[in-house]
């Protein structure tokens, strides 16, 4: 279970700065979500995303299995559930676990 926030940035002005200087930073457009697991629960199902990410842990600790990205131009599927990847796939071996606590940050490209 997993409460999400999509586009935080756009209705609290301290995120809509933050992500308006990081924009300009990166030289690219970019949005602002949030996701809320509760302690003990599992928040979403092995996927991978389109895009580049930053993982910012804000509160609490939250552990993380990455894996390889299986495709290489992940922008080339026309699926959009593509994405989800089952328990026990070939591409969910071998990932690595990472815990990220209060204040760490996790770049996925």
């Amino acid at each position: 279970l997993t409460l999400v926030q999509n586009h935080v940035h756009r209705s609290f002005a301290p995120l809509a700065r933050y992500m308006r200087r990081a924009s300009t930073f990166f030289g690219l457009p970019g949005g602002m979500n949030s996701y809320s697991t509760p302690h003990g629960s599992t928040g979403f199902a092995y996927h991978f995303d389109p895009s580049d990410a930053f993982i910012l842990q804000v509160q609490g600790s939250k552990s993380w299995e990455v894996c390889a990205r299986r495709l290489a131009d992940p922008l080339g599927f026309s699926n959009p559930t593509y994405n989800q990847v089952e328990p026990g796939h070939p591409d969910v071996r071998n990932c690595e676990v990472f815990v990220l606590n209060e204040g760490d940050a996790l770049y996925l490209p």
